[in-house]
């Protein structure tokens, strides 16, 4: 027997079998039924012959496809292949779903892709020379509904929606990209202007305070240039060159005009933005120490700076705010900064270093202590400013380790001790390099 299930879940199947003798057989089976994913694919999809377009089914979840006609798909295998037909096509997808029990369900879906739509015609782009800045482009039409002028070829701007216009144009050279469009086909094409007057590009530009600024015109023009005219403030300074060099000390606005042998002129304006130094302090700590002493250096932190520790290799990270070095000579260290304008500032700071002997009384052993906590004496502790390292053992009379420690700032309280007198063995490392090593005793004062 066949049977269809309408919705998904887990079905008890009873088959009852009565054989002629009248003897009955019941056999039960349970049987998990699973819905398949859902699926969306458009009906009908148009394009302009020989374009391509991408079949559009969504589904979620793993699954594999089979596409076909495959003669004309980027793919026949994957879930949105792109397609080319050479006419109304109607492709077919098989979408097959494996499940956890290993079974494969298979889904059946058509999408037809239609490409019988007039292609739009776009007349008279040719190339055009004109002598004003004003242009007036005109193109002629047939089937088209839309319209659209742009700058770029990919057509990230729009400066026209209509067949004719007039706009100004200052460059010497430029293209026009023209895209004419109905319900379902596109087409693109391009022409050029090109000007015969004096045409000129002149860029903002910043600069750091206490430096000169050299700003520089591009200028085309058919005939020879006379002057330029170079106009900061209420002065005027003529030359017969595109740069003008000056050093400004506060933002500035600086015209330009230039004229050539036909007459003809033109003006702009650059924006200098004088920009200040950065801001940048520099510590040492500590900024005196013993020879091949570890210190942190620390910079004004600022997200904006890049950072340079001099002199180069100086430091474990030359280039961040905060760093660490290894002093083992007096020594100028100088942060450089370059903030996000480009400019640049420097500040210094001097470290000194003092040789010390690596042995008493630089290194200081106490030979008693009182462990009585009254404030006083309290706990016996190996110090010393030039102690890198240490290794301390402190014996009882009979040789057993009652205290060890090789941490610089640990101490002994006494405990468990009685009042006696303790022998203790010290071992130390000196920064420098130098070692101190002696064996004595100590006495507990209760």
């Amino acid at each position: 027997p066949i049977h269809f299930f309408d919705q998904d879940g887990s079905y008890e199947i009873s088959l009852q079998v009565k054989a002629f003798n009248g003897c009955r057989s019941t056999h039960q089976t349970t049987i998990n039924i699973e819905s398949l994913d859902a699926f969306e694919l458009s009906d009908t999809l148009a394009l302009c012959l020989s374009d391509s377009i991408q079949l559009d089914l969504a589904i979620d979840g793993e699954h594999f496809f089979k596409w076909s006609p495959a003669n004309t798909l980027s793919s026949a295998t994957v879930q949105n292949p792109w397609a080319f037909p050479t006419g109304n096509t109607t492709y077919t997808v098989q979408i097959y779903t494996v499940r956890a029990s290993g079974d494969t369900c298979v889904q059946v879906a058509d999408i037809t892709v239609l490409t019988d739509y007039p292609i739009p015609s776009i007349d008279n782009t040719t190339d055009h020379i004109q002598c004003d800045t004003v242009v007036q482009l005109s193109v002629g039409l047939s089937n088209v509904e839309n319209i659209l002028w742009s700058t770029n070829s990919d057509f990230s701007d729009n400066i026209s929606t209509s067949a004719t216009f007039v706009f100004l144009q200052n460059e010497r050279e430029k293209w026009y990209y023209i895209k004419a469009t109905n319900d379902y086909c596109s087409t693109v094409d391009s022409l050029s202007i090109q000007q015969d007057g004096i045409f000129m590009e002149l860029l903002d530009t910043s600069v750091c305070i206490g430096q000169e600024v050299l700003l520089e015109a591009e200028v085309n023009s058919n005939h020879p240039l006379l002057m330029y005219h170079w106009i900061v403030g209420q002065d005027t300074f003529i030359v017969v060159t595109p740069q003008f060099v000056f050093a400004p000390e506060v933002s500035t606005e600086v015209d330009l005009l230039v004229t050539n042998a036909s007459g003809c002129a033109n003006t702009k304006f650059s924006i200098v933005t004088v920009n200040e130094l950065p801001f940048v302090e520099v510590t040492a700590d500590p900024s005196t120490v013993i020879n091949s002493q570890t210190i942190q250096l620390t910079a004004t932190e600022n997200n904006n700076f890049q950072y340079q520790w001099l002199p180069e290799g100086s430091v474990n990270n030359s280039n961040a705010a905060t760093s660490t070095a290894q002093v083992n000579k007096t020594t100028t260290f100088i942060i450089q900064v370059i903030d996000e304008n480009g400019c640049i500032n420097r500040d210094s700071v001097t470290v000194i270093v003092r040789e010390e002997i690596c042995d008493e009384p630089n290194i200081f052993i106490p030979n008693a202590f009182s462990p009585n906590n009254d404030g006083l004496n309290d706990v016996f502790r190996v110090q010393g400013e030039v102690i890198e390292s240490l290794q301390l053992q402190i014996f009882d009379r009979w040789g057993n380790v009652v205290f060890s420690t090789n941490d610089l700032s640990e101490s002994w309280n006494g405990a468990p001790a009685t009042q006696d007198v303790y022998g203790y063995s010290l071992q130390v490392r000196c920064y420098g390099g130098q070692q101190f090593i002696k064996s004595g005793s100590i006495t507990i004062i209760r």
